[in-house]
């Protein structure tokens, strides 16, 4: 490749030329594209809401069985086990 080659070639690959659809199918198929990305990116933040509405209830009922164990009660309701006395292992 020469000097301008190169050049051209380099810019292009930092500056791409937008692919803009020109036939009517190809317009269908980019709105269709788009609503379907929107409409995954929907249930993917409805379904994290809901995950994260469980994970706090799990929480919940976690440290209150650890309270009523008479355990030390953590954020998560989780013992690593490093506050129990230390005899055997």
């Amino acid at each position: 490749m020469s000097k301008w080659k190169t050049g051209k070639y380099v810019f292009n690959m930092l500056v791409p030329k937008p692919k803009v659809p020109k036939t009517a199918s190809e317009k269908r198929k980019s709105v269709f594209t788009k609503e379907r990305r929107e409409s995954l990116g929907k249930q993917k933040k409805e379904h994290q809401d809901t995950m994260n509405k469980l994970f706090r209830e799990g929480d919940f009922w976690r440290r209150s069985l650890q309270k009523q164990l008479g355990k030390k009660v953590t954020k998560h309701g989780f013992s690593k086990g490093k506050d129990l006395p230390s005899g055997k292992k």
